[in-house]
C-alpha cells in the first residue's frame, strides 16, 4: 500500500475487470505491468498489489495454477468453434482442421492466458462494496 492513487471505483463486473485487464475490486488499475499481453517479456508480470486500492495480487503462493483451468476451458469452447466454421464453410479434411485450431490456439493464447488470470483473481476477490 505505498503509493496508492485512491481513485474512486468504477461499476464494472468481475468479467468486464477481467477481459480489460484492470483489478477486480476497483476496476481502475492495470492487472499487469504491461498492458498487451502479445509483449512477451513482461507477458504475465504483475505487480504485487493493486497501485489504487491496495488489493493484494498474490493471494498465495502458487495460486494461479488455478487460472491454467479456466484457460483449458475458453481453449476448449475456442478450438469447438472453430472446427463448427471449419464444418460449416465445407472443410472435410483433417488437415484444414489441424491448421485453422493451431492458428487460432497460436494466436489466442497470451490473451486467454491473462484473461484467465483475472478471472481467476476475480473469483476470489471480494469488490468495494459488496456485502460480506
Amino acid at each position: 500500500m505505498k503509493d496508492q492513487v485512491n481513485i474512486p471505483p468504477k461499476k464494472c463486473s468481475r468479467v468486464g475487470a477481467a477481459l480489460t485487464l484492470k483489478c477486480p475490486n476497483c476496476c481502475n488499475a492495470p492487472l499487469f505491468i504491461n498492458q498487451n499481453p502479445y509483449n512477451f517479456k513482461t507477458m504475465g508480470k504483475m505487480p504485487d498489489e493493486c497501485p489504487n486500492c491496495g488489493q493484494d495480487f498474490v493471494i498465495e503462493p502458487g495460486f494461479y495454477f488455478g487460472a491454467a483451468m479456466i484457460s483449458y476451458v475458453i481453449q476448449v469452447f475456442m478450438i469447438g468453434i472453430c472446427a463448427a466454421v471449419v464444418y460449416l464453410v465445407g472443410g472435410r479434411e483433417p488437415l484444414q482442421y489441424i491448421i485453422s485450431i493451431s492458428l487460432v490456439i497460436l494466436v489466442t493464447a497470451p490473451y486467454v492466458m491473462v484473461v484467465s488470470r483475472g478471472l481467476w483473481l476475480s473469483i476470489f476477490v471480494k469488490k468495494e462494496g459488496e456485502p460480506d
